[in-house]
Parts: C-alpha cells; sequence; structure tokens
C-alpha cells in the first residue's frame, strides 16, 4: 500500500507501539510502587507475603497483557502496510508467541486471585 494511507497507517502503527510501550511501563510502575508497600508494612507488621502480593501481580499481568494486545494490533497495522508473504510470515509467529504469552499471563493471574 503506497501514498497517503500507507504513511498513515505506518504511524499508526508507530503510535500503537508507543501506547503498548507506555502501558507495559506504567504497569511495571505500579507493580514496584506495590511490591514496595507490601515489603514496607512487611517489615512493620511481619505478614505473610505470598498474600498481599496478588493485587501487585494482578495489576502488573493485566498491564503486560494489554501492552501484548496493543503491540498485535501494532503488528497487525504494519502488515497491512506492507503485506509480503514474509511479513504474513512474521506476524503469524509473533501474534502466535504473544498469543501464548498472553494465555499463560491470563492462566497466572487468574489463579492468583
Amino acid at each position: 500500500m503506497e501514498g497517503a494511507l500507507g504513511d498513515a497507517l505506518g504511524i499508526l502503527s508507530d503510535v500503537l507501539g508507543i501506547v503498548a510501550v507506555a502501558v507495559i511501563v506504567w504497569g511495571v510502575f505500579i507493580g514496584l510502587v506495590g511490591l514496595l508497600r507490601v515489603e514496607a508494612s512487611q517489615f512493620r507488621a511481619r505478614l505473610k507475603r505470598h498474600e498481599n502480593l496478588r493485587p501487585v501481580r494482578y495489576a502488573l499481568g493485566t498491564h503486560l497483557l494489554l501492552g501484548l494486545e496493543i503491540l498485535i494490533a501494532a503488528d497487525i497495522v504494519i502488515t497491512v502496510v506492507e503485506p509480503t508473504l514474509e511479513e504474513i510470515a512474521i506476524l503469524a509467529s509473533i501474534v502466535a508467541i504473544r498469543t501464548l504469552l498472553s494465555y499463560f499471563l491470563q492462566k497466572e493471574i487468574g489463579s492468583g486471585e
């Protein structure tokens, strides 16, 4: 796809990639803040660690899942821009890997509740 539409889709793919990274970084930040809170309360009250980390793990996992899904969308958009057989094969492998990661991460988050 050439021309203005191709350029716009390329920019959209880049923006989606940036948004995905921002979501993941924000989730890591929230996770670290939550971890520090749990560790501080644990230090003061000597609470059991595994019971207090569930909300932190859930928040981090949720942000990671959302970031992965946005990255898949960005990959799909960029493949629309350059639909060669090689690009489609690369997209299929990336989507498969990210889907597996998302599946197992979702299972881990679900089992932590």
